[in-house]
């Protein structure tokens, strides 16, 4: 069934590629049996809208462009992926429409959420400057400014996967000092929640070096990474609380 779904896609396709588009892509069936050419075709069609004078035609594009690029890391396409994210933070970096520049900072997190749990950390790398660079950015437009932060908002609810977590973890204990230096920089990045409780669940290993590089990394997400874990104590001190008090 899955391969009549993808033969579907493609003979749709051949014969309009703008209905793809209009709705068959939001399948994720029929997004996994295309082509990749054709979806290339359909990527390299979004990127050219997204300097459109037209903000709607720009919001239309980052929606389903954010759909594709999540395809592209999927599939292991990876210059395409890095493509997409060079187009998106130069839109974010002219944008003037809040709606549209709302979608493209999620798009970024929703990316490099997905990049993460592949275990893609040089390309999520990318993706994470973009966002420290909008945590950074202040807009003088009051709509602009609310739209940044709403979208950083979101864009850290995105990230915080329990999958993103694990994978990054893997790779700040990794012995390839290089691969374990880059997750520890995306380490400041993204939210901190699942990230400690994997980092803390380490102190239960018997590696000493593993446990030292654990604390090591929680040490250098300062407040951030203390802060949740004195939440988690506290959790556990109330909830054994409650318990005696039961």
């Amino acid at each position: 069934r899955e391969e009549q779904r993808g033969m579907i896609a493609r003979f749709v396709f051949a014969l309009d590629p703008s209905l793809l588009e209009k709705g068959l892509l939001s399948n994720r069936v029929i997004q996994r049996g295309m082509a990749w050419k054709a979806v290339r075709k359909i990527i390299d069609r979004l990127l050219t809208s997204l300097p459109s004078p037209d903000p709607d035609t720009r919001h239309r594009a980052v929606g389903k462009l954010q759909d594709m690029a999540l395809l592209a890391v999927e599939r292991g396409k990876e210059n395409s992926t890095i493509q997409i994210i060079e187009y998106v933070s130069r839109l974010i970096k002219r944008e003037q429409d809040p709606d549209v520049l709302y979608r493209a900072i999620v798009l970024t997190a929703s990316l490099m959420e997905a990049l993460l749990a592949r275990g893609m950390m040089t390309i999520a790398l990318q993706a994470g400057k973009i966002l420290q660079n909008m945590e950074a950015m202040r807009f003088s437009r009051t709509e602009l400014e609310a739209a940044r932060k709403r979208s950083l908002a979101e864009a850290q609810r995105k990230m915080d996967t329990l999958n993103a977590a694990e994978a990054l973890v893997r790779n700040i204990l990794s012995d390839d000092e290089i691969v374990s230096r880059e997750a520890a920089n995306l380490a400041l990045i993204i939210p901190p929640d699942n990230l400690v409780s994997q980092l803390v669940n380490i102190f239960h290993e018997d590696s000493r070096r593993l446990r030292s590089k654990a604390f090591r990394m929680l040490l250098k997400m300062g407040k951030k990474g203390l802060s949740t874990i004195h939440d988690r104590l506290t959790e556990i001190v109330t909830a054994f609380n409650s318990k005696v008090g039961g």
